[in-house]
């Protein structure tokens, strides 16, 4: 069983539905409407949608996303039998930086499954000032070491992305409803101090506590929700500004 699998136990959880919208009922119903057409009746709707979120937009049409100072292509190195000598411990032991030359910075990490559940691999992301993305992630790093340089041209290409990174704005407490919001939906870090996917966590297991308390359940799960995830913001951004004045040694 894969990881990701993992996650989904106990959930019935139904593919190929692109969601459009919702609507609340005065019975307390939200209708969350599909692209193919069905809609789907539920007692709570919970935006988990990711920093693009449809469900944020129309429940706080007046939030913001800004982006960072800083791009980034980021991608998969896998680990497997054949993982070269440029797999040493400084590249799997942590989540790690390395401060290269032009502001250019890689930051990696290790994602290691047993064999049932999931192929391993290396994570990283060649991080650079907005605007300076290299064409030839080859050439911009001959001057590494030779190990950075083995894991990034083993990169598998179908995993390879360009990203502009951005952050949410902190918002107001707004109106408690049966619609809320969670995870990247609602406060969006850089990746910088490692938060966006605890946080998430974290708001998934106060949810899940609070919600069968109703809407003062809910209300104090996004009160608390709205205080340490958008801390957790601010700390990723002192991470990205922090990332950005390094020089290599």
């Amino acid at each position: 069983m894969t990881a990701s699998l993992r996650l989904l136990t106990g959930l019935d959880v139904r593919f190929g539905h692109a969601f459009t919208g919702y609507r609340q009922s005065k019975g307390g119903k939200v209708f969350a409407d599909f692209d193919n057409g069905e809609t789907a009746a539920v007692g709570l709707l919970v935006g988990a949608d990711g920093l693009n979120s449809l469900v944020r937009q129309q429940l706080l049409p007046e939030a913001r996303i800004e982006a960072l100072p800083m791009d980034a292509i980021v991608c998969r190195s896998w680990v497997d039998a054949a993982t070269g000598p440029w797999l040493t411990p400084e590249l799997t032991n942590h989540l790690g930086m390395a401060y290269g030359p032009r502001r250019r910075n890689l930051m990696f990490g290790h994602m290691l499954f047993p064999p049932d559940a999931g192929r391993s691999y290396v994570f990283w992301g060649l991080l650079t000032p907005t605007g300076e993305l290299p064409d030839d992630l080859n050439s911009a790093v001959r001057e590494w070491h030779p190990g950075a340089q083995q894991l990034i041209a083993d990169g598998d290409p179908t995993q390879l992305s360009r990203l502009r990174l951005r952050t949410s704005v902190p918002v107001e407490p707004w109106p408690t409803t049966n619609v809320t919001l969670l995870g990247d939906a609602i406060h969006a870090m850089s990746p910088f101090q490692g938060s966006g996917a605890n946080t998430a966590i974290r708001d998934a297991a106060l949810l899940a506590t609070e919600w069968e308390s109703g809407l003062d359940g809910i209300a104090r799960y996004e009160k608390a929700m709205l205080d340490y995830g958008f801390e957790a913001v601010r700390r990723s951004a002192t991470g990205t500004a922090n990332v950005l004045a390094q020089r290599p040694v």
